[in-house]
């Protein structure tokens, strides 16, 4: 065999490491007309005619290159990287384990070995090949992070992690690291430790819109929504062509801050980039203000938002629909903000699931379906829980006894747990389970078929409107039967869901017209909910509170105060020139700047005063929360979305609450509180009455401190109260005993 000019040979390298293959190829053809039995010229041939992304035509020098070297393991690994090209993924298997073979101690063809095995589900031999890769180049940061993200997927969260990190310190600035860590960090809970790990990854070439969009989004979550903004904004250039992921992040942040009709616009651009767009479309929709500085803002928002609906409804037929994946993640969405404009939203919702019914009969017909059963069903009841909050909040602090307190014997618990990191309620809630679930950062088609994997014969969701992600599951059958409880106390609208568990004492007389689903009243306030303990009193100054004066608590999220609240405010520190009134800021100041515009126009009307009346706080922990309580005179009670775990909270700390009851549950929980307690007198049945009382509780001492000794009293029958859980037992095996039944 003759010897191709080696000036041929190096030239040719030289072309393709600079990115000319077609120079490359130009280079070796007459190399290859002269020496064609020379398998360096294949080799670089292929690798030429691969470079230019023609791996059909690099395929036969590949071929040839290791015929004529058969030694060689570099040809074997590059006809590898050509058939994994023309998708002949087992032969390029074969090729890289013909390279080691020649080669043990090459780590890039084990690395490659790995990620092709790992991309076909063989775990066991992928994690070897990474392993085999990393004993022979303990500093090959692409292999310690490729082996970091299968053992992520593995669920060996502690070992990826160090993959992670390994990665990250053998090559600083690789970018792709950092990002793969920060997710992984976000995913376990540690927040702030993710966002740095982002930020690390950002601020690296090359620019990735996948990091700026995690960030984005976990800077959103924590609050940060300043940041948030200026994060995606800055990456809008890199959102590829007819994509429109970072705009809808930030359509949402915007949402989020209360610029409704930036999103709106925001929302409408993306529809522009990417047409057919499922989310661009829901948020153009059905985006709504969190603030309204009138009733008649909330009649034309909801005009507008029932529009919306009926054009989703029209044009279901038309949205893209062929990743299912895509689909699932567009409709995680819920309708939030509706609740609070104190109206009956049974058809809305209902009309809501109809759209979401339409779209999941296109991609995923058979999850509305109930499942078949996997086994024959014992003596215990197998049921689930799907929640965002099983943690230190209200929706944890309501429901966390009916897991816990389960009679064992009787049921076998499985909790679904989709928001990352585990508090102590979330520690106890597990230790209670047979199975406890973490799947925080999993795609909603995995939870849904894990879920239905289980063979659930009951799946109870503590809340139905906060989370999107459950809101969307409740809309399938995941299992025989399936219930709501009022962690969210409206309708989910939802026809898969079965039964709507609430509290007996909260709903009116006929409430079963608000609901879609079956109405359960459970007695009392329908949980075990435990007692706070009443921490030790500060004073105001420790608390940044006025030294004088009456203090008036309203500490309601500013969303949840309609405006037919700020007259009575206002007229109650018109009457009482001496007190303020003490709230809590929103989750943004732009929030906090648009409802206290509204009130402080209502306490002009009525000569109130202006800024100088409002003591606003930021939101503190709940021992704080209920220092500011001990601290304070009176708690103003809410119309149509009165207080549960702060009228709960102000109870304990026996702080009256003046409410005048709404129509629905949800505007009558402290009502049916202040009965239980015993101190009815603080339930009144108009506006006038309302102030009235406010102001009688405020000039009147011995009144006030004669409520306090009555609340004293009695708000120990609100809790620790067992009652509900036997009640909550007896219905769910009555429940599934009539689906059992009608299962025969």
């Amino acid at each position: 065999m003759s010897a191709a000019p080696e000036r041929w040979l190096g030239e040719a390298q030289r072309l393709l490491q600079q990115g000319q293959p077609e120079s490359a190829r130009q280079c070796l053809a007459p190399a290859l007309a002269a020496t064609p039995q020379d398998g360096r010229v294949h080799y670089l041939m292929a690798a030429a005619w691969r470079d230019s992304g023609q791996a059909a035509r690099a395929l036969p020098h590949a071929e040839r290159s290791v015929a004529l070297l058969p030694t060689q393991a570099v040809c074997r690994y590059l006809l590898a990287q050509v058939q994994e090209d023309l998708g002949q993924i087992p032969a390029a298997i074969d090729s890289l384990r013909a390279a080691l073979s020649l080669q043990a101690a090459y780590p890039e063809a084990h690395h490659y070995l790995g990620m092709l095995l790992a991309d076909r589900g063989e775990d066991e031999a992928a994690l070897a090949s990474f392993q085999a890769a990393l004993r022979y180049k303990p500093d090959y940061a692409r292999a310690w992070n490729n082996y970091g993200s299968l053992l992520r997927d593995l669920g060996r969260i502690a070992e990826a992690e160090r993959a992670f990190r390994e990665a990250a310190r053998r090559q600083p600035d690789y970018a792709l690291a950092h990002h793969n860590l920060g997710l992984l960090l976000r995913d376990a809970g540690n927040k702030a430790a993710a966002i740095a790990s982002l930020q690390r990854a950002q601020a690296l070439p090359p620019q990735r819109a996948e990091t700026a969009l995690a960030l984005g989004n976990l800077l959103r979550t924590e609050g940060d929504l300043d940041t948030a903004l200026r994060v995606l904004r800055q990456a809008l250039p890199l959102e590829r062509p007819r994509e429109a992921r970072l705009h809808l992040a930030l359509a949402f942040c915007l949402a989020e801050r209360g610029d409704v009709t930036q999103a709106r616009e925001t929302y409408h651009r993306a529809a522009l980039r990417a047409p057919g767009n499922l989310r661009a479309a829901l948020g153009e929709a059905l985006t709504l203000p969190p603030i309204y500085q009138s009733g008649e803002e909330i009649e034309s928002a909801r005009g507008a938002y029932a529009a919306g609906l009926t054009r989703l409804q029209r044009d279901a037929g038309e949205f893209k629909a062929e990743n299912r994946d895509d689909v699932l993640s567009a409709l995680a969405w819920n309708n939030f903000y509706l609740a609070y404009q104190g109206l009956d939203d049974r058809l809305l919702q209902v009309a809501y699931d109809e759209f979401l019914r339409k779209m999941l009969a296109r991609v995923a017909p058979e999850w509305l379906l109930a499942p078949e059963p996997k086994s024959d069903r014992g003596d215990k009841i197998r049921i689930g829980f799907a929640s965002s909050f099983f943690s230190d909040s209200t929706v944890g602090h309501y429901f966390a006894r009916w897991i816990t307190e389960l009679d064992p014997t009787r049921f076998e618990v499985y909790i679904y747990h989709l928001r990352p990191g585990a508090d102590q309620i979330a520690q106890e809630i597990a230790a209670r389970a047979l199975v406890f679930r973490a799947l925080a950062g999993k795609r909603i088609g995995e939870i849904i078929n894990t879920i239905r994997g289980d063979d659930l014969e009951v799946l109870l969701y503590p809340e139905l409107g906060m989370d999107s992600t459950c809101f969307l599951l409740a809309a399938m059958r995941l299992a025989p039967v399936q219930c709501a409880a009022w962690g969210h106390p409206v309708t989910s609208g939802h026809l898969n869901i079965d039964f709507f568990l609430s509290s007996a004492a909260m709903e009116p007389p006929g409430a079963e017209a608000s609901y879609c689903e079956t109405l359960i009243r459970l007695p009392g306030i329908g949980t075990s909910y435990p007692r706070p303990p009443v921490p030790t009193l500060l004073s105001r100054e420790a608390l940044g509170l006025p030294r004088t004066g009456e203090l008036l608590l309203l500490p309601q999220s500013l969303f949840k105060i309609h405006p037919d609240n700020d007259r009575l405010v206002a007229a109650i520190l018109a009457g009482r020139p001496s007190a303020k009134l003490v709230l809590f800021t929103g989750r943004h100041e732009s929030i906090t700047l648009a409802y206290r515009q509204r009130l402080e126009r209502a306490l002009a009307e009525h000569d109130a005063g202006g800024a100088e009346r409002l003591v606003f706080l930021p939101y503190v922990p709940r021992e704080r929360y209920l220092q500011i309580n001990l601290a304070c005179d009176l708690m103003l009670d809410t119309q149509h979305w009165s207080g549960g775990n702060t009228s709960l909270d102000a109870l304990a700390c026996a702080l009256p609450v003046v409410t005048l009851p709404g129509r629905f549950m949800r505007g009558r929980q402290s009502a049916a509180m202040l009965e239980i307690a015993g101190v009815p007198e603080l339930i009144v049945e108009s506006a006038e009455a309302y102030v009235s009382l406010a102001l009688r509780l405020l000039e009147d001492r011995d009144f006030q401190q004669a409520v306090r000794g009555r609340l004293a009293g009695g708000a120990g029958r609100l809790f620790d109260d067992a009652a509900p859980l036997r009640a909550l037992a007896e219905f769910l095996q009555s429940a599934v005993a009539a689906d059992r039944a009608r299962s025969a």
